[in-house]
C-alpha cells in the first residue's frame, strides 16, 4: 500500500467539476475588468525568495536541488513571482499591468498536520498604480468574484499596516518587544499587553493608545470616529484620512455595506506596505480571500512600481459553497453506448456525432452497463444490435427504438436526450 502523504489529497471528479465551475465564473470576473491570466513555473530560484521580504520563512519553503546544485523551492505563493515576472519581461509596456492567475502553492505546515501543503489561489494583481482608485478597484473586483460564485454577502474587513507601523516606530521599545507587542495587537489581546506596559517605560498617552487601538473593529464609520479621538502622530491622522478616503469611495460606488474596518489586522504581514484585507463569509470561520498593497515588493528585482492586488484561497472557498449549498451544477444531456464487436463501429460514429451536437456520450465495453450507469448518475444506455437502435433508462426500460441511417439515429437520440419529443 502507498504511504499517505499528510497535507495533501487527491480531488475526484465531482469536485473536479465543481472547481470548473468555480474557476470560470472567476475568469469572467477576472477577464472582464482587464486582468490577463498569467501563470509563473512551480519551481523558482530560493535566491528569489531568500533576497525579499516575503510572508513566509525559508524554513516554510519546499525545496529541491537540481542536477546543477542548485537549490529551488516549489512556489509558496502567487504574488512574489508575478512581481518578478513584471519586473522582468514587462518593462517599457504601458502601465499599470493587470494580471490575473489561478495557481498551486506549496507550503511546509510548520509541524500542523491539519494544515495543506498543497493550496490552489486564484488572484489579480495590479501594479503600476498607487492611487487609492486602484485600491477601491481591487476590493471592487474581489467583491464582485465572490458574488459571481454566489456568496451574495461577502464582508470584506480592511486594515493599515501604515498605521501600526507608525505606531510602532513612535515606541521606545526595542525590536523583541515590538515584535511581540505586534502578535499581541492582532490578538486583540489587550490584558496581556496590559501587562506588559508594566515592564516598558512608555507615557500615558502611549498607553492609551496600546490599549484602545487593538480592540477597534467593526462599522466603518463608528471605528473611524474613534481612531480620531486616539493619541496619533501627524502621519499617522494622514493614514486614517487615506482609510476614511478609500471607505468613502466604496461607499460611492454601493460596496459600503460589504465592509468592516480592523485597524490593527495583519501587524506581521511580510511585504505589505498599505492597505491590508480580508474576505470572510457570515456563517463560515475562515478567511477566504486576503489581499492588500505592497508597494516595495517589485523594486526588490530591480523595478520601482506600486502594487496591489489579492488571492482567494480556492480549498477554503470551496469548502465554505459546499457548505452553504451553493454550487449549482448544470446536468448535461449524457448517453453510454454499450458496444460490442458487431455494434461498434456504427456506435462509435454515433457517438462522435452526438459529441459535435453538445451530448456527452460515451462507449462502454463491460458487462455491467446499469450499475455503471446508476453510480455514475447517467439516465440512458443506448445498445445498438441488428441495425435496430434502443435507447433504455437505468432499470433496463426502452424509451424508444429506431432503425434507419446513422445521422437519422443521431438526430432522435439527439431530439430525445435535450427534451425534444420522441
Amino acid at each position: 500500500m502507498c504511504p499517505f502523504v499528510e497535507g495533501v489529497r487527491d480531488l475526484l471528479p465531482e469536485e473536479i467539476r465543481q472547481r470548473k465551475w468555480v474557476y470560470q465564473k472567476l475568469r469572467k470576473v477576472f477577464e472582464k475588468s482587464g486582468y490577463q491570466e498569467v501563470a509563473t513555473p512551480t519551481l523558482e530560484s530560493l535566491d528569489l525568495y531568500a533576497e525579499t521580504e516575503t510572508l513566509l520563512s525559508k524554513e516554510q519553503m519546499f525545496k529541491v536541488v537540481n542536477e546543477s546544485g542548485q537549490i529551488l523551492v516549489l512556489r509558496p505563493d502567487g504574488t512574489l513571482p508575478i512581481a518578478r515576472l513584471a519586473a522582468t519581461r514587462y518593462t517599457g509596456i504601458p502601465q499599470p499591468w493587470k494580471f490575473s492567475y489561478i495557481t498551486t502553492a506549496y507550503q511546509t505546515n510548520g509541524g500542523q498536520s491539519e494544515r495543506m501543503k498543497e493550496k490552489t489561489q486564484a488572484g489579480i494583481e495590479l501594479l503600476g498604480s498607487g492611487d487609492i482608485l486602484a485600491d477601491v478597484e481591487v476590493i471592487g473586483t474581489l467583491i464582485q468574484a465572490l458574488k459571481e460564485v454566489g456568496i451574495n454577502k461577502p464582508v470584506i474587513d480592511l486594515g493599515q499596516v501604515a498605521l501600526v507601523e507608525e505606531i510602532l516606530t513612535n515606541l521606545s521599545l526595542d525590536e523583541l518587544a515590538k515584535e511581540e507587542l505586534c502578535s499581541l495587537m492582532e490578538e486583540k489581546n489587550v490584558e496581556e499587553i496590559r501587562l506588559r506596559i508594566q515592564n516598558w517605560n512608555l507615557s500615558k498617552s502611549e498607553e492609551e493608545l496600546l490599549t484602545r487601538f487593538p480592540v477597534l473593529f467593526g462599522e466603518p464609520e463608528e471605528v473611524l470616529a474613534q481612531l480620531y479621538k486616539l493619541p496619533l502622530t501627524e502621519k499617522a491622522r494622514k493614514v486614517v484620512c487615506e482609510l476614511e478616503e478609500i471607505y468613502e469611495k466604496l461607499k460611492e460606488i454601493g460596496l459600503a455595506q460589504y465592509i468592516t474596518f480592523d485597524p490593527s489586522m495583519g501587524t506581521q504581514l511580510g511585504y505589505y506596505t498599505g492597505i491590508i484585507f480580508k474576505a470572510y463569509v457570515k456563517g463560515y470561520g475562515e478567511v477566504v480571500a486576503s489581499g492588500g498593497r505592497y508597494d516595495r515588493l517589485a523594486k526588490q528585482f530591480g523595478l520601482d512600481v506600486p502594487a496591489v492586488g489579492f488571492a482567494i484561497n480556492i480549498e477554503g472557498l470551496m469548502t465554505c459553497l459546499r457548505q452553504f449549498d451553493i454550487i449549482k451544477l448544470e446536468k448535461e444531456p449524457r448517453v453510454v453506448l454499450q458496444v460490442s464487436n458487431e455494434g461498434f463501429a456504427p456506435a462509435y460514429r454515433l457517438a462522435n456525432l452526438l459529441k459535435e451536437w453538445g451530448i456527452n456520450a460515451e462507449l462502454y465495453t463491460g458487462k455491467k452497463v446499469f450499475e455503471y450507469c446508476k453510480f455514475h448518475q447517467i439516465p440512458y444506455i443506448g445498445q445498438w444490435k441488428d441495425g435496430i437502435f434502443s435507447l433504455v433508462d437505468q432499470d433496463g426500460k426502452k424509451t424508444f427504438e429506431f432503425s434507419g441511417g446513422l445521422k437519422e439515429v443521431a438526430l432522435r437520440c439527439w431530439t430525445f436526450l435535450t427534451g425534444g419529443k420522441d
